[in-house]
């Protein structure tokens, strides 16, 4: 028993320096990318869409707050939404999403304000995002007191603005970015969403929605 122990334990200290210096290897040969995409480059943006149709989601590169307005409100004709949810954001007052729900006829339920089992009824829910990672297509979410979780997980439908300088070729790149800006990342409860939600049963089918939006829409502006 005690050879057969020594054996492992010599084989595991094999592998952990074999590890080591591949690593040092890698580290040593590392060369910055002299051309990096930059955040909100046409090719970062361009990657950001396909990799989050990839994974089941819809992303829609617009030009300017005209092209937001008149997407979203052809898309809330086109859901034929009843109920949003829509939490208290600088950036979707400026846009003025409460009166575009309106004109499509909707209400725009505040979900701080409601319970969940009324949020949950809810046909849509309209967030901002702190960022966007291209080569996943990822978006980090910010939560506040006022700004929870509700509108990008109740709803089956979440859409999501993104403004395009917030569009990061990679997680690695706005955590960098996070960095010199002197944000503490650790004092922000954080939301990272990948798609639509999809679930996976004992036989292996993937299940869409069963445990948030079955349907991701983000409008990069």
């Amino acid at each position: 028993m005690t050879d057969s122990r020594e054996k492992m334990l010599s084989a595991l200290r094999q592998a952990q320096a074999a590890g080591r210096r591949e690593c040092a290897e890698a580290a040593s040969g590392y060369q910055p990318d002299p051309h990096p995409e930059q955040a909100g480059s046409a090719e970062t943006l361009d990657r950001f869409r396909l990799m989050l149709e990839k994974v089941g989601g819809e992303a829609v590169i617009l030009a300017g707050d005209a092209e937001v307005a008149a997407h979203l409100g052809a898309l809330l004709q086109s859901a034929a939404t009843s109920t949003v949810l829509l939490p208290p954001d600088p950036e979707l007052e400026r846009l003025e999403v409460a009166r575009l729900i309106r004109e499509a006829g909707a209400a725009a339920l505040n979900p701080q304000g409601a319970t969940v089992d009324v949020a949950a009824q809810a046909d849509m829910g309209i967030t901002t995002a702190q960022a966007g990672i291209a080569d996943t297509g990822t978006v980090a979410l910010w939560h506040t007191a006022e700004r929870g979780r509700w509108a990008a997980l109740l709803p089956p439908c979440h859409v999501i603005l993104l403004r395009r300088d917030r569009v990061y070729p990679d997680k690695l790149s706005w955590l960098e970015a996070m960095r010199r800006e002197g944000v503490d990342l650790g004092a922000v409860p954080l939301t990272w969403v990948t798609g639509p939600s999809l679930t996976a049963d004992i036989e292996k089918v993937l299940v869409r929605g069963a445990h948030g939006p079955r349907r991701v829409v983000a409008l990069v502006y």
